[in-house]
């Protein structure tokens, strides 16, 4: 079983079975998926520039000579200053990124206290178990690597890097995050926003949403603070639909040493 923790103005959830697949930059550690950038050798790098350029034709009317000139002076350049090429790779990379992939974050674990904080409104909102065997969370024949495939988070010190002059991404970038968050405990999957089932602007936000197949949910967990009317409008949608007679419904609780846990109802 997987989890996400949801805040309370999810209810929806239950009437149309949509969860979002959140683009990188709205997700909220801001380093997220953004790898170091590096250059591992300039003059390499714009011996490449030049050669491209010379090829498309863009240096034709130019001497050797200047050619020559104008490569040192960029090696110069870039040698003194490499953030010019770090920070417009970085751009390029957040731009495609962002226009192309969507993350479902989850936790291997519905009784992680910091994250009912976080993600459901002090406990007020919700948790939804998730059958992490169903075709949900498969590879579909269309997705490109490693979209479809849900992976456990690895939790560093040092983010990965990117060498802009071998500009290679790998899966661990989708797929690391700083070790402060290791509380979490995450797992995630990775689908490209085209192949979306629904999209809906919100202030100017694209939320893109995937159906859940109903088999999928396997239980709900309601918080210490979840509103009565919260809990009755979940478990009247629930239990209106013999599609759904199976999931299970749970509740956050308080031993009275103060201990947290998770209780059937």
């Amino acid at each position: 079983m997987i989890y996400k923790y949801l805040h309370p103005d999810r209810v929806g959830f239950f009437s149309d079975f949509f969860i979002s697949f959140t683009q990188p930059k709205y997700l909220n550690d801001p380093s997220d998926c953004v790898p170091a950038f590096s250059l591992s050798n300039v003059t390499q790098y714009v011996d490449a520039i030049v050669l491209r350029n010379y090829y498309a034709g863009n240096l034709s009317g130019y001497s050797n000579s200047n050619i020559k000139i104008a490569r040192d002076n960029l090696i110069k350049q870039y040698r003194a200053n490499p953030d010019i090429v770090l920070n417009m790779a970085r751009q390029k990379y957040l731009d495609n990124v962002n226009d192309v992939i969507g993350i479902l974050c989850l936790s291997k674990l519905s009784d992680i206290e910091l994250l009912w904080g976080y993600y459901c409104d002090s406990h007020k909102g919700f948790v939804i178990g998730f059958d992490e065997q169903n075709e949900f969370f498969q590879k579909r024949n269309y997705d490109i690597a490693p979209c479809g495939e849900l992976n456990d988070v690895a939790y560093v010190r040092t983010l990965p890097t990117i060498y802009v002059d071998n500009f290679k991404i790998d899966k661990q970038m989708w797929f690391t995050k700083k070790d402060s968050w290791s509380h979490e405990k995450e797992v995630r999957i990775i689908r490209e926003l085209k192949n979306c089932d629904k999209e809906i602007s919100v202030s100017s936000k694209n939320i893109y949403l995937f159906k859940v197949p109903k088999l999928c949910v396997n239980e709900i967990i309601f918080g210490l603070q979840t509103d009565p009317l919260v809990i009755s409008t979940i478990t009247n949608q629930i239990k209106s639909n013999s599609n759904l007679s199976h999931i299970k419904f749970k509740k956050g609780s308080l031993k009275t040493n103060g201990q947290f846990f998770i209780e059937d109802i």
